[in-house]
């Protein structure tokens, strides 16, 4: 019989495997008893299989099944195999090939008739409603340590302190003198440009942008302030980076929708991409930095296009100005002469340059 093995744990903090490698140890042990041959091995470490997150051993190990590579699944319980329902329905349907499924400590699963799906949705459902309340505790507790001020020790370390919610050097020091400079004027661009020369990484490690500076100062925490899901709850007991005035100065400041440039979307050139060039029939840009046909970037005066496989490029041509003069002229044409020309609301104030005709486009054509 060629088996698998699959093992899982839901969190591991140090990385280092220890819980697979008990699964691992105890799943062979179970696979000689059987006498079965063990010719893959699958796990998910540190990896829930209730939050609905992708697990990439357990999907390897369904494609071996797929795939006819494997006879039977052996696992050190069956909530290590499946958490939730879903996941067990997709087991079902690729176990009624025959695929035997046998737990070190659950007992067997026979997926092969009514009977066995059914204590296996049995045990599914069971091993779902205790996740469910799992949750439903550790809300619990996190709203009441968020009552009390206690410090958050779950999750990812803050930058600028331990893990125990002490403050850490040079971190925390580099915390109070950007929330200093950024009241001060100085841009968030050049604080994380000096904090990534200086070897200042995240918590994670990684270098700094202006964008994730801008989500850390904003953090309520270095102001010894609690928050419980995004909203402040009262004082904190750890000691505080920055005062809770200056932290609401710089949440003031940084949430200045002033502070933030401006995009315009209107059309500066209403023929690019539209006009088609009368030399190969491509479509005309306005042209970019180095001459290059960049749809959307606009140079006055210019339109390019790369003709084919020939390589060759059609000339300069003038971009609107042909087709948008005789249309202003129409529009006067058709104005009234009360307080300026005016059609259809919108004033026609430009007027025709020196020299030009009423041809019309010429090489250029609309598509």
């Amino acid at each position: 019989m060629r088996a698998a093995i699959y093992t899982r744990i839901s969190q591991d903090a140090t990385g280092k495997k220890a819980g697979v490698t008990r699964q691992l140890k105890e799943c062979r042990g179970l696979a000689r008893r059987l006498r079965w041959q063990v010719v893959d091995t699958f796990d998910d470490n540190d990896i829930s299989a209730y939050n609905g997150k992708t697990r990439p051993g357990f999907e390897a190990m369904l494609d071996a099944i797929k795939q006819g590579r494997i006879d039977a699944v052996i696992c050190w319980h069956p909530d290590r195999l499946y958490r939730r329902t879903k996941d067990l329905e997709r087991l079902v349907d690729i176990a009624d090939a025959g695929v035997q499924i046998r737990s070190v400590n659950g007992g067997d699963l026979d997926l092969s008739n009514s009977t066995g799906k059914m204590m296996a949705r049995i045990l599914g459902s069971v091993a779902q409603q205790e996740s469910e309340h799992k949750g439903e505790r550790r809300r619990a507790a996190n709203a009441d340590r968020a009552a009390n001020g206690e410090w958050r020790a779950d999750g990812a370390r803050i930058f600028g302190y331990t893990q125990r919610g002490e403050p850490l050097e040079p971190e925390a020091a580099a915390v109070r003198q950007a929330a200093t400079d950024v009241l001060d004027g100085r841009s968030l661009r050049s604080i994380a440009t000096d904090w990534n020369g200086r070897g200042l990484l995240s918590s994670r490690g990684k270098g700094w942008s202006n964008l994730t500076l801008r989500r850390v100062l904003m953090n309520p925490t270095y102001a010894g302030l609690r928050t419980y899901r995004g909203t402040v709850v009262g004082s904190g007991t750890w000691e505080r980076l920055i005062d809770p005035d200056t932290h609401h100065g710089l949440v003031a400041f940084l949430s200045d929708e002033s502070r933030r440039p401006q995009s315009s979307f209107e059309r500066k050139h209403t023929g690019s991409g539209v006009y088609v060039c009368g030399v190969c029939g491509e479509p005309l840009f306005a042209t970019g930095p180095g001459g290059q046909p960049w749809p959307g970037v606009f140079v006055p005066g210019v339109a390019r296009c790369a003709c084919g496989a020939s390589g060759r490029a059609a000339g300069r041509t003038r971009r609107d100005d042909r087709v948008e003069d005789p249309v202003r002229r129409r529009c006067r044409r058709a104005a009234t002469p009360a307080r300026g020309r005016r059609c259809g609301g919108v004033a026609c104030q430009t007027k025709r340059p020196a020299g030009q005709d009423e041809s019309t486009v010429g090489d250029v054509r609309r598509r």
